[in-house]
């Protein structure tokens, strides 16, 4: 049996076929283009973790090249270091560890203890700690003088450590070898006795000499007799 359509049905039915065509398509392409999505993101998240690793990459070398300048510029101090944590952890610099004829790491405020030649000795240890222990209660700056290796003289000066360096009441120590200074120090007091006894001894011969003397200053008053001379002449020193 063979239909016949009318023009009219005709146009009706032809309409149809694409309609359902275009369905077909959009059904097919949604998978297209959810995967174009979600491609688009892994790319987006890809170049973004690029530019994220080569930014962190350039702070970390940048901290790297500050940190080798800042070590390099604390080897070309002249003097040393020394940082103690609140529950005894330390480190100290290559100065101060060639200084108290140390050849161990510091690891520990103990370490610094003496035996023999090296380290510190029991006194000055104690000494150190104390103070070190002070300045964490009282925050108090605090300076004394140590013995090292060597007949060397260290004046030690300690100060707060910053909090990101060694916790809330870490201390900073620092060293300067003071010998030198001390040397002449002591050599100016030792002269200093010196002419003190001297003078003490002169004192006492002038004044147990049999006869008066007395001696006047630039402006001719008395500024010293025997008693020899007080007493024959009842002079007064004015």
């Amino acid at each position: 049996m063979i239909l016949r359509l009318t023009p009219l049905a005709a146009l009706l039915v032809l309409p149809a076929a694409p309609a359902s065509a275009a369905v077909s398509l959009m059904q097919r392409g949604w998978p297209v283009t959810a995967t174009a999505i979600i491609g688009a993101a892994w790319l987006a998240f890809a170049v973004w973790a690029v530019i994220r690793s080569a930014r962190a990459r350039v702070q970390a070398e940048t901290a790297k090249e500050w940190g080798l300048r800042l070590r390099g510029l604390l080897t070309t101090t002249p003097g040393a270091y020394l940082v103690v944590g609140e529950d005894g952890a330390a480190s100290c610099s290559d100065a101060l560890r060639s200084w108290l004829g140390l050849d161990r790491k510091v690891a520990r405020f103990d370490d610094l203890l003496g035996s023999g030649e090296s380290g510190l000795s029991p006194d000055d240890y104690s000494a150190l700690g104390a103070a070190i222990q002070a300045l964490a209660i009282s925050g108090a700056p605090f300076r004394i003088s140590v013995s090292a290796a060597g007949n060397r003289v260290l004046t030690a000066e300690g100060k707060t450590a910053p909090p990101q360096l060694a916790g809330d009441r870490g201390t900073v120590v620092w060293f300067s070898d003071s010998s030198g200074a001390y040397r002449r120090t002591e050599a100016l007091e030792a002269d200093r006795d010196w002419l003190r006894a001297t003078l003490g001894a002169s004192t006492a011969v002038i004044d147990a000499a049999p006869i008066p003397i007395w001696r006047r200053g630039a402006d001719q008053r008395l500024v010293q007799v025997n008693r020899l001379c007080l007493a024959e002449q009842n002079l007064t020193l004015v």
